[in-house]
């Protein structure tokens, strides 16, 4: 192992399971990440404007109509016809 992943290692182990309340404040904790929960295009990576199509399959999110199959699981996509109401 590497030096970084194993000093990180250890201090996931200390932090988790043997660091008392005295020795918690030295140690390096790993920063919190930011995550987008946005939907977003799986294509450009762009925000769906008024209309969007999913993948029943692998929930894959797409701003245009795929062409015959799904461009992550490749699942063949059947247009439905229009209904009359």
């Amino acid at each position: 192992m590497k030096t970084g992943y194993l000093q990180d290692f250890l201090t996931l182990l200390l932090t988790h399971y043997l660091a008392d309340n005295m020795t918690r404040p030295h140690l390096l904790l790993p920063r919190p990440t930011t995550v987008d929960f946005k939907a977003s295009c799986f294509d450009d990576n762009s925000a769906p404007k008024a209309l969007a199509f999913m993948c029943s399959v692998c929930l894959t999110l797409l701003s245009a109509s795929p062409e015959a199959s799904c461009p992550v699981c490749e699942t063949p996509i059947q247009p439905k016809e229009p209904t009359a109401t």
